[in-house]
């Protein structure tokens, strides 16, 4: 009974911090772009992987703006774009690992 509480809950932290990691990376990154940054990270948290589709789908009509315009935001993008990817990766080591100690 402890193993199965155990795991929901580690699994549901997880994704909770991989959620909060791709918010803030589509934040900075549409800022930095031009578009409204606190707009598509809603639209992500309400539609989860259609926010994301949905945004990857739509940035592409928008270029990164000059450098000197908003350069914090292009470099807090670029850290979290690096964060979501490295994050992932340990999500799915992790999740692995557990199914893994579950069946076997």
């Amino acid at each position: 009974m402890y193993d199965a509480f155990f795991l929901t809950a580690s699994v549901m932290a997880m994704i909770v911090i991989l959620l909060m990691v791709i918010l803030t990376w589509i934040g900075y990154d549409a800022r930095g772009r031009g578009m409204f940054g606190k707009r598509w990270a809603m639209t992500t948290l309400a539609c989860n992987d259609l926010g994301v589709v949905d945004y990857l789908r739509k940035r592409k009509d928008h270029p990164i703006m000059d450098k000197g315009t908003n350069t914090h935001d292009i470099l807090m993008a670029e850290r979290y774009r690096s964060a979501v990817l490295i994050v992932a990766a340990i999500v799915t080591v992790i999740a692995v690992a557990e199914l893994w100690y579950i069946f076997y």
